[in-house]
């Protein structure tokens, strides 16, 4: 049976939110400010549940919602808990910085940014294998693709 757009909008929202908010290959990147990172990914959280809340099941055939589900599950199951971890963190080393501090050399002097971006570079598999399973329910990759694990 042919998807029509309401059958694949929400899983067309999510994928776009991954695509214009996460890179997902370079999650862990050094050149991104985590604190930037983080508020992408809790952004996409949010458009997340708030795609599944707007859904309706289609009345010819639940397939898309049913192949959309899981991944939206898998998602905000994937990212909230390093959200809930790190969030918390870097706002209490946010509230340290001394005046006249750049944002940024005060977030690099933070004592948790590497772990915090080894936690964000872990995410960056699960969550383009995620950006794969939404390309197949819309059938527009985005030019986004599972990062490749050398090995």
């Amino acid at each position: 049976m042919r998807q029509t757009a309401p059958d694949i909008a929400p899983a067309w929202k999510i994928q776009v939110e991954l695509a214009t908010r996460v890179d997902t290959v370079r999650l862990g990147s050094t050149t991104r400010p985590v604190g930037e990172t983080l508020a992408c990914l809790r952004t996409v959280v949010g458009e997340t549940r708030a795609a599944l809340r707007e859904a309706e099941l289609p009345a010819a055939s639940a397939a898309p919602m049913v192949r959309l589900l899981p991944a939206a599950i898998e998602l905000c199951a994937l990212v909230e808990p390093v959200l809930d971890r790190w969030e918390p963190l870097l706002a209490a080393h946010e509230r340290t910085r001394p005046a006249g501090t750049p944002p940024a050399d005060h977030e690099t002097a933070w004592g948790h940014a590497s772990a915090c971006r080894a936690d964000l570079a872990a995410l960056s598999e699960p969550l383009g294998r995620i950006v794969g399973r939404l390309s197949e329910i819309t059938g527009a990759d985005l030019g986004l693709h599972p990062p490749v694990v050398a090995g």
